[in-house]
């Protein structure tokens, strides 16, 4: 999606939170926020540096519960109740669409899950992948210890893609939340429900 195009939809879903008239992220506005992020100039846009901007800074204010690094905190202290990843992933291939969505994220995110770099493309086939219903399971799932390469991958895509520099499998909750979070690199960690053949169109 356009950078243009993100910037009214972002508008138009978050205009409830943009107002001040809700407390909580919606999942649209999310979903908003996402789009916008994953192109240059919106990412710029939302975590550019309020300086002595009052209205800036009021905005910021308004929409701290959209924050994605609080959504990045809050679902890493939650996860004593996390399922193991690869019945996450068997869930999600059992579904035509959410394989294709798995499939493509493995391709786009190689350099990532190697620990090299996280690029736009790869970001995007993240947010595909996670809107899947089926793969809902897969933003918040647990890896076991000996599965390795399971441990590599999350280890990689939360440092390269969502600036957990110290993220470690296997660390306790306490030891996330305690964990320095870098606003330069951070997407959000929401809930989708847009259909992957209309969102795949609209990247590529």
């Amino acid at each position: 999606m356009p950078c243009g195009m993100a910037l009214h939809d972002y508008r138009i879903s978050c205009k409830q939170e943009l107002y001040g008239l809700s407390k909580h992220c919606s999942e649209l506005c999310q979903l908003a926020i996402i789009s916008l992020a994953t192109t240059s100039e919106g990412f710029e846009y939302l975590y550019c540096d309020c300086a002595d901007n009052d209205y800036c800074r009021l905005i910021r204010r308004r929409m701290q519960s959209c924050d994605p690094r609080a959504h990045a905190k809050n679902r890493l202290d939650q996860n004593s109740h996390l399922i193991p990843c690869k019945g996450a992933e068997q869930y999600c291939k059992s579904n035509d669409q959410c394989n294709e969505a798995f499939t493509h994220y493995m391709y786009m995110c190689k350099n990532a899950i190697d620990g090299v770099e996280c690029s736009r493309k790869c970001n995007n086939s993240i947010s595909i992948l996670w809107r899947q219903k089926a793969g809902v399971n897969l933003r918040n799932c647990s890896c076991e210890k000996t599965d390795t390469a399971c441990v590599k991958r999350t280890e990689n895509i939360m440092k390269l893609c969502y600036g957990l520099t110290d993220f470690q499998v296997g660390l306790t909750n306490a030891d996330h939340a305690a964990h320095q979070i870098r606003s330069d690199r951070i997407f959000p960690f929401v809930s989708f429900y847009l259909s992957f053949a209309s969102l795949f169109r609209s990247i590529y």
